[in-house]
């Protein structure tokens, strides 16, 4: 399938979206192509530009080029848990619970970001699991994920190969306010502006897995295929030599300038 969207200034964003099926297996292959305009760079920090050789359009505040919002519902009684493969083969937990002990209602970037080949979110009764595959694009942060307040629960959602952007924390230490003022008005504070200027003018390409699965935790089954999707092959042979197959090169695809 092929569309396209315009951005203000009549940028157009052109993308190719294939969706697969593979008979006897429970899960949604997805591949993306999204060609993003090369807009004019504006309202970026001119001593910042200096540093980083480079100027940007700081008018690009996130990038949703996939977002997924499944029909979770966590309550007070029974959080979302997010769960997801780290390095090492570490599989960890936690529970999107913020409210409980902070101010922190909803969350624009949820603290998830280092994972290796999958992640998944749950109710409690039904959950859903996303992978990536390195054939395309990897990433140690490749799905930021957004919670949002709906009546007396959280929604959440998931922006794979994107940039999410939005309010920072609130901790429980914070009092006068001026650790906050300090952090945004110093010359460092470019850490906590959006990445999704990297994305003016690229053309980006990855695979998904998407299996939904029912429980907490993603049943070993899925998280086997899971893993065997991110990192499917070392060699490719066709029949007259062994040859690395394209993501273990360093071409730079994935997020490479546009043709």
């Amino acid at each position: 399938m092929q569309g396209s969207l315009t951005l203000k200034g009549g940028y157009p964003v052109r993308y190719e979206r294939e969706i697969m099926l593979a008979s006897g297996l429970p899960y949604i292959y997805i591949t993306m192509r999204v060609f993003y305009p090369r807009t004019p760079d504006q309202g970026y920090d001119r001593d910042q530009s200096v540093r980083l050789q480079r100027a940007w359009d700081n008018a690009w505040q996130a990038v949703t080029p996939c977002e997924i919002s499944p029909a979770l519902y966590g309550t007070s009684e029974s959080p979302l848990r997010v769960w997801k493969h780290n390095f090492c083969d570490h599989i960890s937990t936690f529970s999107l619970d913020y409210e409980r002990f902070s101010k922190n209602v909803q969350l624009d970037n949820v603290n998830n970001q280092i994972t290796h080949a999958w992640v998944a979110v749950s109710d409690g009764i039904r959950g859903l699991l996303l992978a990536q595959n390195a054939n395309f694009a990897s990433s140690v942060a490749f799905c930021p994920l957004r919670t949002r307040k709906l009546g007396k629960g959280l929604r959440v959602r998931f922006n794979p190969f994107g940039s999410y952007w939005g309010k920072q924390y609130r901790y429980a230490t914070a009092d006068t306010g001026l650790g906050n003022l300090l952090a945004v008005a110093s010359s460092a504070s470019g850490h906590i502006k959006p990445y999704a200027p990297s994305y003016n003018g690229r053309l980006q390409e990855f695979s998904l897995l998407i299996a939904p699965y029912r429980g907490d935790a993603p049943p070993e089954a899925i998280r086997n295929d899971a893993e065997a999707f991110a990192y499917p092959y070392l060699v490719l042979n066709d029949k007259e030599f062994l040859a690395a197959p394209s993501h273990r090169s360093w071409d730079g695809k994935g997020l490479g300038e546009i043709p």
